[in-house]
């Protein structure tokens, strides 16, 4: 599982089941779709930067963060990661093919225009002062993309003029089963009991899901719906969630629940919700891992209910699952490595062309921002804006949760060829009329 050398300049290990699982519907996706692959991320930060030459010092934090984050320049051959410590020669070509100024005013038009990457690109948007990354979630994930602009930042205030590669690869990412300290390989027990967490997932599906044209036209366009919830009414949310006894991410999660109950696919089966809850396990990492940026070290739980059910306990039960489902539950962490070996097996295997997929979109929290994300660093740099999405092309939907400065932000992330933005818009309108109601804001004038 841990990288190996294998010629002086190149580095490999085999992909862990998350990664595998995410390059698994990357790669289905380039079957039916010439533009965006399945999870491709998109992250934008609207910037204001004062530096004398802003594009050649933006380069240079970008070099200097290839050598903080190899894994950002890896690419990936079958299920083997590889990364190459560059010469003068390839790292010009590294930084000429991925560094890329565009005249673009349309940040998002990267997604919806998007094409295949292997390796991660910077965009700078000089007419409207804002960064994009790309990058394949396969290399990093929500909290990592985070935590890598906070390290970008921190380059663009603190550039180091003598970088020098080839001593690079000490920085490449543990996968997290090894940082987890994992048994590798797990032990039949712990793959019986990771084989009963995926079925528990896979006998609840399909569940309660939207309409969607998925699975019966080709895709359209990746895009993004961003939803944003006023300082006040946020700070609102947040007093009756703490009033309640529930998380923010718990509430906004129940109250997505009850939108898909009143715009259920009737062809779904709407007397069940089954998906899964996403964790952030770096808390959980031993302290050296945790300020990783380019690595993916979440894992999910099952979540199922029965339905119809109101609001509060459905908010109840998902915050019971949130709160204790890894906190309390010591197996959760000690099988991650062989719930994801399980998981990829089962998606590979014949059978799986049968299984029905989940037609919810996957709620997946960020939490605060500023956790992580500085809003200005030292003068040089002041963050205005930030966004995160996902790419959509097996109508495999996204709904990220977070916020920043002061306001609550929901991204619902799908496919254009599937559905409509204004039902997408709809859904979200929805979330915020539940979240007013059954938490006592509907007449409360914001």
């Amino acid at each position: 599982m841990s990288w190996s050398q294998v010629s002086p300049t190149r580095w490999e290990r085999p992909l862990t089941g998350f990664e595998e699982y995410l390059v698994h519907f990357a790669n289905i996706s380039t079957t039916v779709s010439t533009t965006n692959q399945q999870y491709t991320t998109y992250s934008k930060v609207s910037v204001d930067i004062n530096l004398p030459n802003i594009t050649t010092a933006l380069q240079h934090a970008w070099k200097q963060m290839r050598f903080e984050e190899p894994d950002m320049a890896a690419t990936i051959e079958g299920t083997t990661k590889i990364y190459e410590i560059p010469n003068e020669q390839t790292l010009h070509e590294w930084l000429d093919s991925t560094f890329i100024v565009t005249d673009l005013t349309d940040a998002d038009a990267l997604q919806r225009n998007g094409t295949y990457i292997t390796q991660s690109k910077l965009y700078y948007l000089p007419h409207t002062s804002e960064l994009v990354l790309r990058a394949q979630h396969y290399t990093i994930d929500g909290v990592g993309v985070l935590i890598w602009w906070d390290k970008f930042f921190r380059a663009l205030l603190n550039p180091n003029p003598d970088i020098v590669f080839g001593d690079e690869h000490h920085c490449l990412s543990v996968p997290l089963p090894e940082a987890l300290g994992n048994n590798d390989p797990p032990t039949e027990a712990e793959t019986k009991k990771a084989t009963a967490q995926v079925l528990q997932y896979v006998a609840g599906l399909p569940s309660i899901g939207m309409v969607s044209k998925a699975g019966q036209v080709p895709p359209g366009k990746s895009q993004h719906i961003e939803y944003r919830f006023s300082p006040d009414l946020t700070a609102a949310i947040i007093h009756g969630c703490k009033r309640t006894g529930i998380s923010v991410t718990s509430a906004v999660h129940a109250a997505y629940g009850m939108v898909l109950m009143q715009h259920a696919d009737p062809n779904s089966n709407t007397s069940q919700y089954t998906t899964v809850q996403s964790f952030n396990l770096r808390d959980y990492l031993p302290e050296r891992y945790r300020t990783v940026a380019a690595a993916n070290y979440p894992t999910t739980v099952p979540f199922s209910i029965t339905l119809p059910v109101g609001f509060d306990q459905f908010a109840r039960a998902l915050n019971q699952s949130y709160r204790y489902g890894i906190k309390e539950n010591c197996d959760a962490l000690n099988i991650v490595g062989a719930y994801n070996k399980v998981l990829i097996g089962m998606l590979k295997s014949p059978e799986a062309q049968d299984m029905p997929g989940p037609t919810d979109a996957y709620v997946s929290s960020l939490g605060i921002v500023e956790r992580y994300l500085r809003r200005s660093y030292g003068g040089v740099v002041r963050v205005k804006d930030y966004e995160f999405a996902v790419d959509v092309v097996l109508g495999l939907n996204a709904l990220h949760v977070f916020s920043f400065r002061d306001e609550l932000r929901l991204v619902y992330s799908f496919n254009d060829g599937f559905e409509e933005p204004g039902m997408i818009r709809e859904y979200l309108e929805g979330v915020e009329r539940v979240l007013r109601e059954v938490l006592g804001f509907l007449y409360i004038q914001f």
